[in-house]
C-alpha cells in the first residue's frame, strides 16, 4: 500500500511537471512556428515581416494555448459524478446504524465495504484523482472526494503496517516460545528417571495415551482438532488453563503442519505434559507413584507389590553385577521407586481405615 501510494506521487508529480512544460514551451507549435516564419520571412527583402503575418502567428498561438487549456480541464460530467460519490459516502456514514438495523449488521458492513472500494476504484480510474494530483481545478466536490481518497490510503497503509508488524513480533514469539518447549522437553526427557522412562516406553502408557485418543476422537476421523484436543488435556491434567496452551502444544509437536494431531504426536504431547509437571524435591502425586510402578491406578495391594519386587530386581545397587552402570543413579533411581512404593502403601493404609466406616 505504501509502494502504492509513492507511485500515484510520482504519477502526478511527472504528470504535473508535463503539463506545465506544454504550457511554457509547446516544443512542437514552436518549432513549426519558427520553420514557417524563416520560410515566410524569406520571401521578404532584408528579412522583415509584415504586421499581418506576425498577427497570424499571435492568433494561431492563442488558439493552440486554448486547445491545450480545453485538453487539460476535467469534463463537467466527472465533476457531475462527483456529487453523487460524495452523497453515497456520507449517506454510509451517517445512516450507517439505520442500514444495520434494516438489513443486518453483516450485510450493512458488506454494503459500505462495497461503496467504498468502488468509489475509491472510480476515482482513481476515471482520472478525476490523477487530475486533481496534477494540479487542475477539479471543482471542490471532487477535490474533497480526492482528500478523502488520500485519507483513506494514509490510514490502510498504517494499518497494513502495523498489522505487519504486529504479526511477525506475534510469529517471532511464538517460535521462540516453542524452541523453548521442545528445548525443555529434551533436557527433563534426558534427566529423567530409569523408572519414569520405561514407564514411558511401557504398552501401559500407551495404552493410556490410546484410551484418552480414542475418547476425544468424536468424529472418529483417526485425529484430533484443536477443540478435541483442548478437552482432552484438560480431562488428563484436570487443569482449565491448558486450553489456551493447547496451540504452542500443537504446533511443538506435529510433523505434517496440518492443523491437527495424530496418535503418535498425542502420545509425545502427553510425554511432555507429563514431565512438565513432575519438581525437582522428588516429591510426586499418587498418580506419579502409579506411572513409576507402572501399575494401572485400579491395581491391587499384591499387584503393586508385585511390581515393586520387579523393579526392585533391576534397579537395586545390590543386585546390579554390570560395572558400567553409574552407581549413584541406580541409588537416585531405587529412591524414586521406594518413595513410590511408600506412597502406594499409605493409599492403602487409608483405604484400609475407612472401609469399616463404610461398612
Amino acid at each position: 500500500m505504501c509502494l502504492f501510494v509513492l507511485l500515484l506521487c510520482f504519477h502526478g508529480g511527472a504528470a504535473a511537471y508535463v503539463r506545465d512544460l506544454g504550457r511554457e514551451h509547446p516544443h512542437v507549435s514552436i518549432h513549426h512556428d519558427a520553420h514557417d516564419a524563416h520560410d515566410a520571412g524569406s520571401l521578404f527583402h532584408g528579412g522583415e515581416r509584415p504586421q499581418a503575418f506576425m498577427s497570424l502567428k499571435g492568433s494561431a498561438a492563442n488558439e493552440e494555448g486554448s486547445k491545450l487549456e480545453l485538453l487539460l480541464e476535467l469534463p463537467k460530467k466527472l465533476k457531475g459524478q462527483c456529487v453523487w460519490m460524495l452523497l453515497a459516502v456520507c449517506g454510509i456514514c451517517c445512516f450507517g446504524q439505520v442500514l444495520n438495523d434494516c438489513v443486518g449488521q453483516q450485510p450493512a458492513s458488506l454494503i459500505g465495504f462495497c461503496v467504498t472500494v468502488l468509489t475509491f476504484s472510480y476515482l482513481l480510474h476515471s482520472g478525476i484523482y490523477s487530475a486533481y494530483w496534477s494540479g487542475e481545478d477539479v471543482g471542490t466536490i471532487c477535490k474533497i472526494m480526492c482528500w478523502w481518497a488520500i485519507c483513506l490510503m494514509v490510514f490502510w497503509s498504517c494499518f497494513a503496517c502495523c498489522f505487519c508488524c504486529c504479526a511477525g513480533l506475534f510469529l517471532t514469539i511464538k517460535n521462540i516460545k516453542i524452541k523453548e518447549m521442545q528445548k525443555e522437553y529434551a533436557e527433563k526427557m534426558s534427566d529423567i528417571s530409569g523408572p519414569r522412562r520405561e514407564y514411558y516406553e511401557s504398552d501401559l502408557f500407551k495404552k493410556k495415551c490410546d484410551g484418552l485418543f480414542e475418547k476425544a476422537d468424536k468424529d472418529g476421523n483417526g485425529t484430533l482438532d484443536m477443540a478435541e484436543l483442548q478437552d482432552v488435556l484438560m480431562e488428563a491434567t484436570g487443569d482449565p488453563n491448558i486450553a489456551a496452551f493447547s496451540p504452542l502444544l500443537q504446533q511443538a509437536f506435529e510433523e505434517h503442519g496440518d492443523s491437527v494431531v495424530e496418535k503418535h504426536e498425542f502420545i509425545e504431547m502427553m510425554k511432555y505434559v507429563s514431565v512438565v509437571r513432575l519438581t525437582d524435591d522428588g516429591k510426586f502425586t499418587l498418580e506419579q507413584a502409579y506411572e513409576i510402578l507402572q501399575c494401572p491406578e485400579t491395581a491391587s495391594k499384591s499387584e503393586v507389590r508385585k511390581a515393586y519386587y520387579k523393579l526392585a530386581q533391576k534397579y537395586h545397587p545390590d543386585k546390579i553385577s554390570n560395572s558400567g552402570v553409574d552407581a549413584e543413579k541406580l541409588k537416585k533411581d531405587m529412591a524414586e521407586v521406594n518413595d513410590a512404593h511408600a506412597k502406594c502403601q499409605e493409599h492403602f493404609k487409608e483405604l484400609d481405615a475407612q472401609s469399616p466406616d463404610k461398612s
